[in-house]
């Protein structure tokens, strides 16, 4: 680089000199003669350098002719002369060095690391011109390659090698002597007295020192020791060092020149509390608001994260929640003592600001009022941050987006635009409900799924299963029966652009005897039902309530009249409306019956939740007045909330995302029979029931445990408890891995209910949310409390799980 520059100046005087001899600041170049050329032409050479006969040329051209020629990298070096000078013009002479064009790449002595792994770290190929800085950037390159195998101290150096035949092509050679590896062997801190050496020392996130423990450290990278003094810096300001500076760094090689010792000598200074804090320029809140959200008293001990994150976190949205979107607050510190700060606040509250324009867009395919009417901001609207970070939460959560990314963009003083830039997902799915048993193999069925329907944000499931049912030793001698059931649902989320929903679906089923359901006889169900739900106000915007009346039709068959009047399901009462068809004992009734769902669901995200809970309180009443046979009221509450365990940094902005997440799930259930006259008939159907154990998608999943295998089948009570710790291995497409702990039963009744008395679990697995087929699942779980004297009974459980149960 050095010989470079050198060349250029060489060539700026020589033309400068030439026009300050000269008074005309034009002078005409009359001839251009090319010497040293062999590759280029001279035409290529006097277009590469910009000079032409009869061309006029003044001072201020000189920097462009040089910058021009230097630019190609094309030549080694130039230099212009001036043949003659006449009163007509000049003559000029241009000699020139031609770069070589690279022929073949050697690599000499490379013992312990290959040719080729070296050479993929050279940006040359053959053919290409071969300058002196294309070279050296290779030997940077290859340096680098070496010093992150840990050899420091190795050399290299290059020959540029003639080929006879052609005299404009020549071969590079990189010798290499690689040394030996080296590490980090020891780091060295002086000046220190409040944090012992080990205390620093672990503040560094990569700079570490190899050991016998920990044989794997020790590498040294330049970058990342910067980015390990900023993180020791950091610990001393949190810590209430303000005045924290590194005195002295060396790193060095040790005596043997085998590993690398770095000494850090430090400077801590006092520690400092705060004193006095005082806000200037605020008018709209008071001193005593703002000491209150900035939660700092006099006293505490200065920490620079806490004071900025206060600040950020606190202070500016009270502000910003206002419309004062251009709120500023910087903190002036103060020593006043050897130990203590004054800190004074210069407010800037600046104008209220209002929404000018909201703009949508990479929506394709979904209508742009899917992602409008999902909005708690609006034109014209006073700008409100909390608003709109609801109504980036809102919009994420319908899930027909892979990104959702807001951006405010001001329009002068007093008004700002909002940017929503969208992503769209797969609008449908092909939806499975699987589960697989190591005794009983695969069950489930599928499906579609479209919870975008046609751009509009509506609903449309539909779903058909069919197979065997296997009798499983419930009845002797039961024969396999076919299985089969469909379903169809639709959904209008937003009636009229309202917040109001309507739909409705209509089933029929199939049902043999079988694992799944537990039940000595079969079943025909045939029904449907209407929805309408509404969003809520209060008590917050995350509630919203649905009602649905259903209406259905029941049979039930079995060839063994007892199996029908076992108390577990119907008992006695129903025995005088079988009816016998010559090959099967029938059971026939019909019910109707009103749910309320009552939800909040304030997640942060629709599959892979790192904060916030999703609540479902649902409440059935049948029968009774209603009219139908089955007399009954259910009650269901499922909580489930998130926790983040580790938050991680990462992206240009240092965007905390978390990785570990903790997952509970609460579920307690029960239904009770209504009393009716004695001349009435009062059933509580098996579909109403509770149901426990494996992933069968009919009943209540408890892992590790064969399918509907977990207290008593079609109890009145339930009790579940679910704990997972989760780790996100991928955003897109979302996969997560899984640790459980799991705990639940079924109750025949209140007088039976024991709660200590729960069936435990714990397994890990991992899910993986795929376009087009929604949650893919494996689970293996280990059913603690499985009756161990039972050969038959595996107490490791493998469970599949494709999709969501319709």
């Amino acid at each position: 680089m050095k010989l470079f520059l050198f060349k250029y100046y060489l060539i700026l005087i020589s033309l400068t000199c030439l026009f300050s001899q000269s008074a005309d600041s034009n002078i005409n170049v009359l001839s251009v003669k090319i010497e040293g050329n062999s590759r280029f032409s001279d035409q290529d050479v006097i277009r590469h350098v910009k000079l032409y006969p009869g061309m006029k040329i003044s001072g201020e051209d000189v920097q462009d002719i040089i910058k021009n020629v230097w630019a190609k990298n094309y030549y080694s070096d130039i230099q212009v002369y001036i043949l003659s000078e006449t009163s007509e013009g000049i003559n000029i002479l241009i000699e020139v060095e031609e770069f070589p064009v690279l022929n073949e790449i050697k690599i000499n002595g490379n013992k312990k690391h290959s040719s080729k792994k070296i050479l993929k770290e050279i940006d040359l190929l053959p053919g290409q011109i071969l300058s002196d800085v294309d070279i050296s950037k290779s030997i940077n390159a290859i340096r680098n390659y070496y010093i992150s195998k840990h050899y420091h101290n190795m050399e290299i150096t290059h020959v540029i090698e003639n080929i006879n035949s052609e005299t404009y092509k020549k071969n590079i050679i990189f010798n290499i002597n690689e040394g030996e590896k080296i590490k980090i062997e020891k780091i060295e801190i002086s000046g220190n007295s409040f944090f012992s050496d080990k205390k620093i020392i672990k503040q560094f996130k990569d700079t570490k020192a190899k050991n016998l423990i920990f044989f794997w450290r020790g590498t040294w990278d330049e970058a990342k020791f910067r980015t390990d003094k900023k993180l020791l810096k950091e610990y001393y300001m949190n810590n209430g060092y303000r005045d924290f500076y590194i005195v002295d760094e060396e790193v060095a090689l040790n005596n043997n020149k085998d590993g690398i010792i770095i000494k850090l000598d430090i400077y801590e200074g006092p520690k400092y509390f705060y004193r006095n804090i005082v806000w200037d320029g605020n008018v709209i809140y008071s001193d005593e608001e703002l000491n209150r959200r900035l939660g700092i008293d006099k006293g505490d001990k200065f920490n620079q994260i806490k004071l900025m994150m206060s600040i950020s976190e606190n202070v500016n949205p009270l502000y910003m929640d206002d419309g004062y979107f251009h709120f500023q607050a910087i903190p002036k510190i103060t020593p006043v003592s050897e130990d203590s700060l004054d800190i004074q606040f210069l407010i800037s509250e600046g104008e209220l600001v209002k929404v000018r324009k909201i703009i949508i867009s990479g929506n394709a395919k979904t209508y742009e009022n899917v992602v409008r009417r999902e909005l708690m901001i609006f034109p014209g609207d006073t700008f409100s941050r909390k608003k709109l970070l609801e109504s980036y939460r809102d919009i994420f959560m319908l899930n027909f987006f892979s990104d959702v990314a807001p951006n405010v963009v001001p329009i002068g003083d007093n008004e700002i635009d909002i940017l929503f830039d969208i992503e769209e997902k797969e609008a449908g799915q092909a939806n499975f409900s699987m589960g697989y048993s190591g005794v009983t193999g695969f069950q489930g069925g599928g499906g579609f799924q479209f919870p975008n329907f046609l751009g509009r944000g509506q609903l449309l499931s539909l779903s058909y299963n069919r197979g065997l049912s296997n009798s499983y030793q419930l009845v002797e001698n039961q024969s396999q029966t076919i299985s089969q059931s469909f379903n169809i649902e639709f959904q209008e989320p937003w009636l009229l652009d309202t917040p109001n929903l309507i739909g409705g679906s209509f089933y029929y089923q199939e049902t043999g005897q079988s694992t799944y359901s537990r039940l000595p006889f079969d079943q025909n169900r045939i029904g449907g039902s209407l929805i309408w739900g509404r969003k809520f106000k209060w008590p917050d915007a995350y509630f919203r309530g649905n009602w649905r009346f259903s209406v259905s039709k029941n049979s039930y068959l079995s060839s063994n009249k007892s199996n029908l009047l076992n108390p577990l399901y119907f008992g006695s009462r129903i025995e005088p409306y079988i009816e016998y068809n010559g090959d099967n004992y029938i059971f026939s009734n019909s019910g109707v019956s009103f749910s309320q769902i009552i939800s909040r669901d304030n997640r942060n995200h629709p599959e892979f939740p790192t904060s916030g809970s999703s609540m479902n309180w649902t409440t059935t009443f049948s029968g009774s007045f209603l009219g139908g046979d089955e007399d009954y009221h259910k009650h269901v509450f499922d909580l489930k909330w998130f926790s983040p365990l580790y938050e991680l940094k990462y992206g240009r902005n240092n965007k905390n995302v978390s990785k570990f997440v903790l997952f509970q799930n609460l579920k307690v259930g029960v239904v009770k029979g209504i009393p009716v006259s004695t001349d009435e008939l009062s059933t509580i159907p098996p579909s109403s029931r509770f149901l426990m154990g494996g992933t069968n998608p009919y009943g209540n999943m408890l892992r590790g445990y064969e399918e509907n295998s977990v207290g008593i089948y079609y109890g009145k009570i339930l009790f579940k408890y679910s704990l997972e710790m989760r780790i996100s291995l991928s955003d897109n497409p979302t996969m997560y891995l899984l640790m459980f702990m799991e705990a639940g039963n079924v109750w025949k009744d209140f007088q039976d209910l024991q709660l200590f008395e729960l069936n435990r679990s714990v397994g890990f697995g991992g899910r993986i949310f795929m376009p087009m087929l929604g949650m893919l699942g494996y689970d293996i779980g280990y059913g603690i409390d499985i009756d161990k004297t039972n050969s038959n009974i595996n107490p490791w459980q493998y469970h599949f799980i494709f999709g969501v149960p319709f």
